[in-house]
């Protein structure tokens, strides 16, 4: 009975509201151990609080059913030895259905269940000075990554760090070699490509793939915050090779 009461006070603790990122320390000797109902708490503890906290008001009402929320991690260190300067942000969007009825005839005020998630992480690559480096840079939970806001315009999608580390790296080449004059290749649709290459290179870009379809072969694609894509390669130790065209992208506003 002692130790049922006292389980049962641990629970009661661990499920109290804790602010983001202030989870409770845990153990794997712990969790082998004690009371699942115990454990489960202490892992939903640690996920929650993961996630940074996010304002979710609006000015106006709004009219259509709650169908997903985003939540998305504090960004930390990727990658192995402190080196790179990446940092890595993870979003996860909580899909959501009706208790009742179907999607169709739902609204704001209908009642929702969560069903499903989907993730994706974003990237961003930070200048480090020589002190900055190693252990500095490693350190998850006061590191220059943690103190990235969420919503910097740096951040860009890619699918892994692989391909973000190594597309950024492309790109810094390209742009090198354009500050160089040394650029053997580059096309664009219309006005200077070289020019447009420099306006690329000098914003922040969305997201970047690779787009590799031989053997021997560099390739990445960038798409960039005003619908410019870049694509630059390289065969085999060749001379780099650019590519800047602009995309078509129809947007509707989603309604709230």
């Amino acid at each position: 009975m002692r130790i049922r009461a006292y389980a049962m006070f641990m629970l009661a603790a661990l499920m109290l509201p804790a602010p983001a990122s202030a989870q409770q320390p845990v153990t794997k000797a712990e969790l082998r151990q004690q009371d699942p109902s115990i454990t489960d708490a202490q892992l939903r503890d640690q996920l929650w609080g993961l996630f940074r906290k996010a304002d979710r008001r609006s000015p106006t009402q709004p009219t259509q059913p709650l169908m997903d929320e985003r939540f998305v991690t504090t960004p930390y260190p990727d990658g192995a030895f402190g080196t790179s300067g990446l940092c890595r942000m993870d979003v996860v969007v909580m899909k959501l259905a009706p208790t009742q009825g179907l999607l169709r005839d739902a609204d704001a005020t209908t009642p929702m269940r969560a069903y499903g998630l989907e993730s994706g992480t974003r990237f961003l690559v930070l200048p480090l000075l020589p002190e900055e480096r190693g252990d500095v840079f490693d350190d998850k939970w006061n590191g220059p990554c943690a103190r990235l806001g969420q919503d910097d315009p740096r951040f860009f999608r890619a699918v892994s760090g692989e391909v973000a580390r190594k597309g950024h790296a492309l790109l810094q080449r390209a742009a090198t070699a354009v500050r160089a004059g040394s650029l053997a290749h580059c096309d664009a649709a219309a006005g200077s490509c070289v020019e447009a290459l420099a306006a690329f290179v000098a914003r922040p870009f969305e997201s970047v793939q690779d787009c590799a379809t031989e053997e021997g072969a560099t390739c990445y694609r960038f798409v960039g915050k005003d619908d410019v894509q870049a694509r630059i390669w390289q065969v085999s130790g060749g001379p780099l090779q650019v590519e800047i065209t602009k995309l078509i992208v129809l947007r509707h506003p989603r309604p709230d």
